[in-house]
């Protein structure tokens, strides 16, 4: 290895100063880099009483608090991820935790609330329907005053929509995964059309149309979609069940969120994200070999940015993967 890469493999895994100074490509970034992972991570995470068909039960058969509030202590404030958060955790963990380091800091430079929370009453509680990112900025610097909330007053269906349109005009919008996730759990529910869960979601007419067949092969398979993710759902469905107690698909899912786990509690995942440059260097100095085996796994596993790339190529044919032995126009080795 050479002088310059070993110091920079000791920085990003000691966060060292080096003994003598990096080249000016790597300085500036690594600096950043320095700054990012030495502050607190700030992922949302919620503790939810009620599940969203408990929100629906509450709302059939208790009365409904008849107080619009323009605020309300943050203890107050209550969370319902199943019904109101479209979000899925185990992607973008670093966006967000930036994003709720973001509205922390202003919190705490100008001691002025944010932007009012979207609430709505079920019973005698009021349950955040979007600011998520916000409320748990809140929390982060132990907010002592009053939270300024906008009550939002139909039923809890139509709030469980809303928060997704309101998701899509976000400052931090739905990453492509999410979106995809989002359209998966409003095909599952069934109470939309076609052209609602396009609107909604973000996603094209063909990959609602792909997402109705595949949720039609597991029923017939008697498999219960409800608790599979998207990615898990296609798979199964042009895999078929696994075999024996084992659910290959899981066990990797369950590994990987230990390895993101790791990253985040060593407080390296918002480097990875907000330096991909470093990153890509760095999973290089690992092991010369781990950028085209990422790149073939991706290939395979996420047919939506594959065509995507394909559609360039199309325009674009002299940029094609010859390193990577794929067609340009088929994707395939």
């Amino acid at each position: 290895m050479e002088p310059e890469a070993g110091r920079l493999v000791i920085y990003w895994r000691h966060m060292e100063e080096p003994s003598e100074p990096f080249s000016s490509r790597h300085s500036k970034a690594f600096e950043r880099l320095r700054t990012v992972m030495l502050e607190r991570d700030y992922v949302p995470s919620f503790d939810d009483v009620h599940s969203y068909d408990d929100l629906k039960r509450i709302e059939q058969t208790e009365p409904r608090t008849t107080a619009r509030p323009s605020e309300l202590p943050l203890d107050d404030i209550k969370t319902c991820e199943s019904a109101f958060q479209w979000r899925v955790r185990q992607f973008n963990k670093l966006e967000s935790a930036a994003h709720v380091r973001t509205l922390a800091q202003a919190l705490r430079e100008t001691r002025r609330p944010l932007e009012p929370l979207l609430v709505i009453p079920v019973g005698n509680n009021f349950v955040v329907v979007d600011g998520h990112h916000r409320l748990a900025a809140y929390r982060a610097v132990g907010w002592k005053s009053p939270v300024p909330v906008e009550v939002f007053t139909g039923t809890v269906d139509e709030a469980h929509h809303r928060a997704l349109a309101e998701n899509a005009r976000d400052k931090l919008k739905l990453s492509k995964p999410e979106k995809q996730e989002a359209a998966w759990r409003l095909v599952m529910e069934g109470k939309l059309s076609k052209r609602e869960i396009v609107q909604l979601a973000g996603v094209s007419y063909g990959q609602v149309g792909t997402m109705r067949a595949v949720l039609e092969k597991l029923k017939s398979r008697e498999v219960d979609a409800g608790r599979l993710s998207w990615r898990r759902a296609r798979m199964k469905a042009q895999a078929g069940e696994p075999v024996g107690d084992i659910d290959p698909d899981a066990w990797m899912e369950a590994k990987a969120q230990k390895i993101v786990d790791a990253l985040l509690k060593a407080n390296i995942g918002q480097g990875l994200s907000k330096e991909p440059e470093v990153t890509a260097l760095a999973l290089w100095m690992l092991n010369a070999a781990l950028p085209e085996a990422l790149v073939r796994q991706w290939w395979v596993d996420i047919p939506e940015i594959r065509d995507e790339i394909v559609e360039e190529l199309r325009e674009h044919p002299e940029e094609a993967p010859d390193a990577l032995g794929l067609n340009p126009y088929t994707g395939r080795p």
